[in-house]
């Protein structure tokens, strides 16, 4: 017996990043609604992908950022809108907290 089976690309914003597979070894094992289904699961995946290699490249963007950040001699202060200090590097420790500190 030949098994049936349907598949969706999971798309993101761009680009088709994968593909759903669903497999059975009935005949006529997949209706319209399980197409759909099968749709809207791909979809969903393809959204947690994506975040999740975004996530990943924040984290690698943020450690590129603090190496330049703290690679300098000047005293750099990173804040929010309302002034609240998110990050301060070791040449602003110094200068606000003294050398020994």
């Amino acid at each position: 017996m030949v098994p049936e089976w349907t598949q969706t690309g999971m798309t993101g914003t761009t680009r088709v990043i994968g593909v759903l597979d669903v497999c059975s070894t009935q005949v006529d094992a997949f209706s319209a609604d399980d197409q759909t289904l099968l749709e809207a699961l791909a979809a969903q995946i393809a959204v947690a992908v994506e975040n999740a290699r975004l996530f990943e490249r924040l984290g690698e963007e943020r450690a590129t950022l603090e190496a330049i950040i703290n690679g300098t001699g000047d005293a750099i202060i990173v804040t929010d809108p309302t002034d609240r200090i998110l990050f301060f590097n070791l040449a602003a420790r110094r200068v606000f907290l003294g050398a020994g500190r």
